[in-house]
């Protein structure tokens, strides 16, 4: 069994005081021995409020395994990234830079009238009727890496949704879908006059001391990030370091639903700033938690 995690952060009460000595923090190292040499690697970060219980990384940071993973690698967050624009959308909404009921295609030029008539709160819930991946025609296609990373702009993108086929009415159904994220990146962008990382710096990081989270970092400072490896241990490498990232950032194809990078520090201050309101103000923050935070106690929830 090949075994990826890449960044898993947990924020008390879920799991109770981790110190050393503490049965839960033995039970937890047990566990991650017991599935690290299984061929996991990943980290694991237990915090209860402003303390740190347990911290560790596990596995090899590269695909040769050569180089142990720490707690302070940077690992690619995957879909993780759309919770943070949904988040920028209540944070756009509270400011009117836009409406949750406003259709897209007051941003959006270009699109057909059912599409363009598809509601912002349609894409935050996957419920506008989108396809989850298209090609240059339009057309729903299969995901693979590769994808995420061909070259594409914001108004490619656009075109490409234009030739879409809606498969339900918008509102009907919900159907994950990232080309409805991709779509939301760009009208949050368009109704702010921001790039989307702009957005990301100056309503989140900003906030909640983030500095090891985003596309790219421009502080000079050297990282160490986790290589992506393929079923069987083939590399697949770091979009940073190899070239995946276009002259202007992530793909189009990627942005505002995939590919941040991130650090398991970083994770906890972003769940600490949303349990403290610190990004909406009262109001918006009841909203939120009550129509985007969902609590399912199946056991595979």
């Amino acid at each position: 069994m090949r075994w990826l995690i890449p960044a898993l952060a947990v924020l008390g009460p879920l799991v109770t005081a981790a110190l050393p000595g503490d049965p839960v923090n033995e039970a937890l190292d047990a566990y991650i021995d017991e599935i690290e040499t299984e061929g996991a690697a990943g980290v694991v970060l237990v915090a209860q409020g402003d303390e740190t219980r347990f911290r560790r990384g596990f596995g090899h940071a590269d695909c040769a395994g050569k180089t142990p993973m720490t707690a302070d690698h940077l690992v690619m967050m995957g879909s993780i990234t759309k919770e943070f624009t949904q988040l920028l959308t209540y944070v756009l909404v509270q400011e009117d830079a836009l409406a949750f009921q406003d259709p897209i295609g007051r941003y959006l030029k270009g699109l057909p009238p059912k599409m363009a008539a598809i509601t912002v709160e349609q894409l935050l819930s996957h419920s506008a009727g989108l396809p989850d991946l298209i090609d240059e025609r339009g057309r729903a296609v299969p995901y693979t890496v590769e994808y995420d990373y061909i070259r594409m702009s914001r108004v490619q993108l656009i075109e490409r949704s234009a030739k879409a086929e809606l498969i339900f009415a918008p509102g009907s159904r919900e159907v994950y879908s990232n080309l409805g994220y991709n779509l939301l990146g760009g009208v949050l962008e368009i109704a702010s006059g921001e790039s989307y990382e702009e957005l990301l710096a100056s309503r989140i990081f900003d906030k909640a001391g983030m500095t090891e989270t985003g596309y790219w970092y421009t502080d000079g400072r050297q990282r160490s990030f986790a290589q992506g490896c393929r079923q069987g241990g083939k590399r697949w490498g770091s979009p940073l370091l190899d070239g995946m990232w276009g002259p202007d950032g992530a793909s189009w194809n990627l942005k505002a639903a995939g590919g941040l990078l991130t650090t398991v520090d970083d994770l906890v201050l972003w769940l600490g700033g949303l349990g403290d309101g610190r990004f909406l103000g009262p109001e918006m923050q009841r909203r939120y938690l009550d129509e985007r935070l969902v609590v399912s106690r199946t056991a595979s929830g």
